[in-house]
């Protein structure tokens, strides 16, 4: 928390002024002044509707979020407002099909650094990074799936390697042959198969030092593979002595080292003797101890991987995780992925579709570096040009080891569906320093840490035991198809949504509001004096993107991304039409604030669960004009200093060209929105004798 400084200040803003208030980093930003809006016009009925006599309401007019205030002239699916002229003031979504359906040049799941050279698809270059690399080194690499390992470890291949010359010049023009050549030892793993975890495990590791020595026959002085020893560890050692006595050195890389310890689908499969610790032991034996009293060999060590299932299981070999060249090379920069997406699509993009779609990621506290998921950018490439997208595996592991989240918890500290369901609507989570990924070394029961790093979520820099839920579209699609089904059986969202967005469309805010302040008491009341309170932004993503008509027109996250300058600004299209959108303001007033609000000497302090519970309680019995007059306290960034408002001066003071929700203390939720629609008198023909004429 804040210090409080002699910059304090106590304000109370004219409620003309629009804020915003981000839970995320408790901060408030001042919303830009917005132009008139042009005229409403009627939008597109709702569900419920009569069409011959109901009209619907007013369609809210663009959003002043920073993210929707950028140029989108020359984006395919530009958005804009129609001018008063036409008598429209919907938001309408232009779209630019291409004039012809050329696949795009893109890297095929399966393709590798030479793929990349031989077919000429556009990709990022990473090749800069290998000037950079010492002539020793041990890396380690952890991302989730589909972040760009497996290619990199092939590039190095391709670097190193001695029996490739005649292509070194044309796939490295810009280096220099001869720099620390090596024979290459690639070792890379798969989930484990058949009945034994470690069977599996060191058949590979046999199976693969075979096609070592067969590869380097020749620099091995064509040596007698048959009476080579088949046990893994024997194996491993002996070749290395050969290569010691060939006087030649090693760059190894394992690649899914962690592959032996993601759980299988079908656990009944293995035995369950097998844990963490079993397999762990195993590979310290096979591989760790022979590699690491190795180190006159091998020179250069890369192992990539998504999980680190035990703090200790690399210890053997010292790698650097964080920070290291390599870790930054896997992953798109926010800047490297808009420019590869407006090449591929040959026009401007509008760079927060992107980034809402593809996710945002930091992956260590001590190199706050943001990257956005590589698969994700290629998948938003192909479906803004057209295409079909080739489905791909991103985020299979996270689906499985959510499959391994049971609906209650059996064991003390296991997580559950609620607990899911708690970091969806807060955004984020609080991790132990010293969790492990999976809980008393089983691997049927995943942890908060097991499912960030499988891109659940992302790092928050300014805490290392601070996870922010990921706002990739892919990876909130697997979280909702595991809590969905409980989300439906607790709020039945199938229904209300439906009916409280077709209610809301028609003027009538209450169905909605009361859904949204339901779901906000009861995941509050969960979560009271945990770190983290559930936002308006979380709720909405819960309710709006469930498995019902409405959520299957969500294309793009309603949660804010964990990085981003606006959390409040929120555009969600209409059920009926895709081409229509409406804009929502959504604040969420923490009851921490307003327990600062009244202790203003207790900046520094975290509130007792007790006074947080006392105050709750007091807020659900008060009346809106009470609420209004609360006051609220937060850091501002602007001001450098705390901040207290009233909760008023958060709430449009008029009807805005928005809908917009208040939640406050976790206990009500106020609404301000358009006025009602205009309704025409209904009017029926009658003939002279006053009877209705009715059409044939």
């Amino acid at each position: 928390m804040h210090p409080t400084t002699s910059t304090d200040v106590v304000k109370h803003v004219d409620a003309a002024v629009q804020t915003t208030y981000s839970p995320g980093s408790r901060s408030i930003r001042t919303v830009p002044d917005r132009a008139p809006p042009p005229p409403f016009s009627l939008v597109p009925l709702s569900p419920i509707s009569d069409a011959s006599t109901v009209s619907g309401p007013p369609s809210p007019s663009a959003a002043s979020s920073s993210s929707s205030s950028r140029k989108r002239s020359a984006s395919p699916t530009n958005i804009r407002v129609v001018g008063p002229q036409s008598g429209s003031a919907k938001r309408v979504k232009l779209s630019s099909p291409r004039a012809e359906a050329v696949p795009l040049n893109l890297p095929r799941l399966d393709d590798k650094f030479l793929d990349f050279h031989e077919r000429s698809p556009m990709f990022v270059d990473q090749r800069d990074v290998l000037l950079t690399l010492p002539e020793e080194y041990r890396y380690a690499i952890l991302r989730p799936p589909r972040f760009g390992k497996t290619t990199l470890i092939s590039m190095l291949e391709r670097f190193y390697d001695v029996s490739a010359p005649l292509q070194f010049p044309r796939l490295f023009p810009d280096a220099a042959r001869g720099r620390g050549q090596h024979l290459c030892l690639h070792l890379a793993f798969a989930p484990p198969f058949g009945n034994d975890i470690i069977d599996s495990f060191t058949y590979g590791i046999v199976m693969q030092l075979m096609v070592f020595l067969r590869k380097y026959s020749a620099e091995l002085a064509n040596p007698d593979i048959a009476s080579f020893p088949r046990d893994a560890d024997k194996l491993l050692r002996r070749v290395l002595g050969l290569v010691r006595q060939r006087k030649h050195t090693l760059f190894v890389s394992i690649d899914d080292f962690d592959a032996p310890f993601r759980p299988p689908l079908k656990q009944s499969i293995f035995k369950a003797v097998e844990g963490v610790q079993e397999i762990a032991d195993a590979m310290d034996n096979c591989l760790w101890t022979p590699l690491a009293e190795a180190s006159d060999v091998v020179k250069k060590l890369v192992l990539a991987g998504c999980l680190l299932p035990q703090r200790s299981l690399l210890a053997r070999l010292q790698p650097t995780i964080a920070p290291n060249p390599l870790e930054q090379v896997c992953g798109f920069p926010e800047r490297q992925a808009i420019d590869l997406a407006r090449r591929v699509l040959d026009q401007d993009i509008e760079a927060d579709r992107l980034e809402r779609f593809a996710g945002q990621y930091i992956f260590s506290s001590s190199t706050p570096h943001q990257f956005l998921h590589p698969q994700q950018v290629l998948t938003w490439a192909r479906k803004e040009a057209g295409e079909t997208p080739t489905n791909d595996s991103s985020f299979k592991l996270l689906a499985t080891l959510l499959q391994l989240v049971s609906d209650e918890a059996s064991v003390a500290g296991a997580l559950t569906v609620d607990d899911l369901i708690d970091a969806l609507v807060c955004g984020a989570i609080q991790v132990d320093g010293g969790m492990e990924c999976f809980l008393n070394n089983d691997l049927s029961r995943p942890t908060w840490r097991a499912l960030a790093y499988a891109g659940a979520f992302t790092c928050d820099p300014s805490s290392p035991t601070t996870f922010w839920l990921s706002n990739s579209a892919a990876a909130l699609s697997v979280i909702h198809q595991r809590v969905d089904r409980i989300a439906q059986q607790r709020y039945n969202l199938s229904a209300t949504v439906m009916l409280g967005w077709s209610y809301l469309l028609e003027g009538i805010p209450k169905n909605l509001r009361t859904l949204v302040e339901t779901i906000l008491r009861k995941q509050f009341q969960r979560c009271l004096g945990n770190p983290h309170e559930p936002n308006l932004r979380g709720i909405f993503e819960l309710a709006f993107r469930a498995n019902h008509a409405l959520g299957h027109k969500q294309p793009l996250p309603l949660i804010a991304s964990p990085y981003s300058q606006d959390t409040t600004m929120l555009e969600i299209p209409c059920w009926v039409y895709d081409d229509t959108f409406y804009s929502f303001n959504l604040i969420t007033l923490t009851l921490r604030g307003l327990w600062r609000a009244e202790n203003p000497n207790n900046d520094n302090v975290d509130p007792p669960k007790r006074d947080l519970e006392t105050l709750y309680a007091k807020i659900l019995e008060e009346t809106e004009p009470e609420l209004l007059a609360r006051r609220y306290r937060v850091w501002s960034p602007k001001l450098n200093a705390m901040e207290t408002r009233s909760v008023g001066s958060y709430v449009a003071t008029q009807h805005p060209d928005y809908f917009q929700f208040v939640a406050v203390g976790g206990a009500h939720v106020l609404y301000r929105g358009p006025p009602p629609p205009k309704r025409e008198p209904e009017t029926q023909d009658c003939d002279e004798d006053g009877y209705p004429i009715f059409s044939d």
